[in-house]
């Protein structure tokens, strides 16, 4: 008897450390995700209302491009101007109104009217919540990145449908200097990462003015039109078939976009985390296009012809979650 009193007393005890760890492991992990989400609020905050200048190199697939960054804020408003100095050609300039991107000396790619509201930051200003249940928040120890100490964030999926991220925030600022988007195993598939970073209280302003671009008008693609009224009926509805768990539909609009000479209807699935584009047209007559499958780094794209109709999924989500909620798309006829 004696002997089993022990045994069990041990065992209780066992159990009770057990518990007590499970416990800690739970308020930790509670802890955590508060604390992360305080410092994606900082981070959203900082991409938009410091003044930064530097360099940073963005790694996509077997793709590389290194580019400078000037971002200013003040009175006037928000400014920000990239320019290649390694990789495929390219300038773009955002301010509160405007979007331009230059991809050669003479010809202009686009230029589109944007809403006063949306954030000029267009690198940086990715939103970030820190409350879904399909992802698990750890701050996970500090990195130094280009002589600045930044605090690392990873973002971790419980399931496979979806990506995990890795952040690196300034300790000080928020600003993000280092952005990962990781599979299941943690090995990268993008990266966006600073080689330079200044944070002046004014910065130059060189490139900010949009006036310098207005000899390339006419040169390439001008904005879109909005397409007319009597076009939004022609595209038949679409079932989504299947949505990945936590996924949720928050835009649903037709659109014109360049390069296409037909409405687009544009559908966005978000899950606070990770987002994904569903695009469905009718191709013009002059159009021609292929089913097909591509990845790069983080992005999967699945194409094909539908019931006459172009049909496009893309995101940086695994390539089977884009397949899936391809292959569940149906015209309501």
């Amino acid at each position: 008897m004696p002997v089993r009193g022990g045994s069990d007393k041990r065992g209780r005890a066992v159990r009770g450390m057990l518990l007590a760890l499970s416990l800690l492991s739970c308020i930790t992990l509670a802890d955590d995700r508060e604390a992360v989400g305080r410092l994606l609020e900082k981070m959203s905050s900082a991409g938009q209302s410091l003044n930064y200048t530097g360099s940073f190199t963005f790694v996509n697939g077997g793709k590389s491009w290194t580019m400078q960054i000037v971002h200013s804020f003040d009175k006037h408003g928000e400014r920000e101007y990239l320019t290649t100095i390694a990789g495929e050609l390219r300038k773009i300039y955002r301010d509160d109104h405007s979007f331009i991107s230059v991809i050669s000396d003479k010809e202009l790619l686009l230029v589109e009217e944007t809403d006063s509201k949306q954030s000029a930051a267009g690198v940086f200003d990715r939103e970030f919540t820190a409350d879904s249940d399909f992802y698990d928040y750890y701050l996970d120890g500090t990195e130094e990145i280009a002589g600045y100490t930044c605090q690392v964030i990873s973002i971790v999926p419980r399931d496979n449908y979806r990506f995990g991220y890795r952040l690196c925030l300034e300790a000080e600022s928020g600003l993000l200097l280092k952005s990962q988007v990781v599979d299941r195993a943690g090995q990268p598939k993008e990266q966006l990462i600073f080689n330079k970073l200044d944070l002046p209280q004014k910065t130059p302003r060189i490139g900010f003015s949009a006036a310098e671009y207005g000899w390339l008008a006419g040169a390439g693609t001008t904005a879109p039109k909005a397409p007319e009224p009597n076009t939004l009926d022609l595209l038949p509805r679409w079932k989504l078939g299947w949505i990945p768990p936590g996924f949720e539909v928050t835009d649903d609009r037709m659109r014109m976009v360049p390069g296409s000479a037909t409405p687009v209807r544009h559908i966005v699935l978000d899950d606070g985390v990770a987002s994904i584009s569903v695009f469905i047209k009718h191709p013009a007559i002059t159009e021609r296009y292929h089913a097909s499958r591509e990845s790069s780094g983080a992005l999967n794209t699945v194409m094909s012809i539908k019931k006459g109709f172009v049909v496009a999924v893309l995101g940086e989500v695994p390539e089977a979650t884009i397949s899936a909620i391809h292959a569940g798309l149906k015209p309501e006829l």
